[in-house]
């Protein structure tokens, strides 16, 4: 009963045959130190801030997710995975032709860094022409001068999802 309030203490009392208030109930759990453990919510990290100045790609994808051709759009996107103390990162390329995916990185961390490896490897391995749309979230990650910079030296063409959509 250590993690039980008054309200469910007397419902335990009540179900025993013992009658008493709600107010008596609580006053002598007051008067004797006994507090109900309460636990915290579970709140999963931000893994997209689009709170920011960069520049918003427009959206060239506009739902259209059915493609025909191989390396032609590529997706992406960041999530968290909880391990042990800490939350991973994983940030992963789809290619939405194939369904499957072609570059991905994790770390402990969500800066753009993150990004740039998932995305090197996605590049990598794929080996895409010039023209490739890259489309994603309005993460800062993603709108980043040092990725957008990466997008156009390689000739790659960035869309983003409108607000609250992918």
């Amino acid at each position: 009963m250590l993690s039980y309030g008054s309200p469910r203490v007397r419902k335990e009392l009540k179900s025993r045959g013992i009658k008493v208030s709600l107010p008596t109930v609580a006053k002598i759990m007051r008067e004797n130190g006994i507090k109900a453990i309460t636990v915290q919510k579970f709140k999963p990290p931000a893994t997209t801030g689009s709170n920011h100045n960069e520049t918003i790609s427009p959206n060239l994808l506009d739902q259209n997710f059915n493609i025909k051709t191989q390396n032609t759009v590529f997706v992406t996107g960041i999530t968290y995975i909880p391990y042990v103390f800490l939350f991973l990162y994983l940030c992963d390329f789809k290619d939405l032709y194939t369904k499957k995916i072609v570059g991905r990185a994790v770390d402990t961390h969500i800066k753009t860094t993150l990004v740039m490896r998932a995305f090197e490897n996605a590049v990598n391995n794929q080996k895409p022409n010039k023209g490739l749309i890259i489309h994603a979230d309005r993460g800062s990650q993603y709108a980043s001068k040092e990725f957008r910079e990466e997008l156009s030296s390689k000739g790659f063409i960035q869309s983003m999802s409108r607000k609250g959509n992918f």
